[in-house]
This record gives structure tokens, sequence and C-alpha cells, in this order.
């Protein structure tokens, strides 16, 4: 157990070493404070991330509203953040329970993890994969109305633009 644990710590540490390099570049990204392991379990203790979360929005607001008025700038610089993060080797979990939202701050992710850095690569499968996490980010159940689809409208756009200068390698792809 205690070997176990060591290399966890070391793993652990690693992650809190790139979370804060990140941090210092202006990501919006949690310091990671403590963490635990008792051989079957770990917990981790990060900052708290600015807003709420995407999920909770989505499911008790009015998601439509929300969307209608977040800043193109918010949505590029959360697409730039997961791109740097991801060639900075940390992998994210891209589900609405992750991402935090704050009307000041932008979008924040949470509960991250050392990964491959992989997400530099020059691929259409890169691209596509890397499209995909946003479109079930930003894909919200926006209402029906005259309203909800101008939103829904805006907010496909605003993507696609934040992608163009956000992903380097999007523009060569976008076409497929």
């Amino acid at each position: 157990l205690e070997k176990e644990r060591k290399s966890f710590k070391e793993h652990i540490e690693k992650l809190m070493n790139k979370i804060k390099y990140c941090k210092e570049q202006g990501i919006n990204i949690p310091l990671y404070i403590d963490c635990e392991y008792d051989g079957e379990n770990y917990w981790l203790l990060e900052e708290l991330a600015p807003g709420q979360e995407l999920a909770y929005l989505v499911d008790n607001d009015d998601i439509t509203k929300i969307f209608g008025n977040i800043p193109y700038e918010h949505i590029k610089k959360y697409i730039q953040d997961v791109y740097l993060l991801g060639i900075n080797g940390i992998g994210i979990d891209a589900m609405r329970r992750n991402i935090f939202y704050d009307t000041n701050e932008g979008f924040t992710t949470i509960d991250v993890s050392l990964a491959k850095e992989s997400k530099k690569e020059d691929s259409l499968y890169n691209v596509s994969e890397f499209f995909k996490i946003f479109s079930n980010v930003f894909l919200v159940p926006f209402s029906k109305d005259e309203y909800g689809q101008e939103v829904k409208e805006k907010t496909i756009l605003n993507v696609i633009k934040a992608f163009e200068s956000g992903h380097p390698f999007f523009e060569k792809y976008k076409r497929w």
C-alpha cells in the first residue's frame, strides 16, 4: 500500500505542477490543493471554480437566455484553454458537470488528469474529436421558439468562429 501511495503522490504532484503552469499562463483552471489515497479510493481537493456547474445551469435555468448572453470571447477562450491544456499534458472529461460558467470569468474546467500531449497533432481525426467535445458541451436544449433558434444559430456560429482562431489545425480540416 505504501508503494501505491507513493506512486499516486508522484503522479498527483506531476499533475499539480502542470496545472500550476497552465494557470500561470492564464488558463481558467483551479489549482489542486491536496490529495489522499487509501489503496482503493483517492480524493483530490481543488480550488473552487467560479460560477456554476454547466450541467446545473442546463437542468435548472433558462439555458437559452444564458447562452444568448455568453460573449464570443468566453467561448473562444474556453476552446483555446482546452487546446492548451491538451498540449501541456492535461486531459479533460468534457462533461457539463466538469465545466463551470461565470459571467465574468467565462468557462473553467475542473477534475482534470494527466494525459498524453497529443492534442497538438495535425490530423483530421484530432480536429474532429476536439470539435466533438465542444458539440457535446455547447449544443444544449435551446427553447423551440424563434429566440431559442436564434441563440442556437448564434452559438453554433460562435463555436465555429472560435475554433478557427482557437485551434491551429481547424481551418485546414473544417470542410470535412
